[in-house]
């Protein structure tokens, strides 16, 4: 795989900022105004509802919750969710 198609949207995003990151997070979440949430780095999806969406991760889960929610785009590791986001949470197991 071409190192461009591996590379992080948060990642460069913070590099724009001129942060300098030695190590890649975990997970990332990006909530777009509470109409759109972006969610990496997941090991996979274990709930899919209108108003509830769940990503296990390799220690911890993130929950989006809102109404309308269906997710737009999918692909390893990464999620789109369109809808009304109420909530973004992470917890640890």
């Amino acid at each position: 795989m071409p190192e461009e198609a591996a590379m992080s949207f948060v990642l460069e995003a913070l590099k724009a900022v001129k942060r300098e990151i030695k190590q890649p997070f975990g997970y990332q979440i990006i909530n777009y105004g509470g109409e759109a949430a972006y969610i990496e780095g997941f090991s996979r999806v274990t709930e899919v509802g209108d108003d509830k969406t769940s990503f296990l991760l390799r220690r911890g889960r993130i929950d989006v919750e809102g109404e309308g929610l269906s997710i737009s785009v999918l692909s390893e590791g990464t999620c789109l969710i369109e809808g009304r986001i109420r909530s973004v949470s992470f917890s640890e197991d």
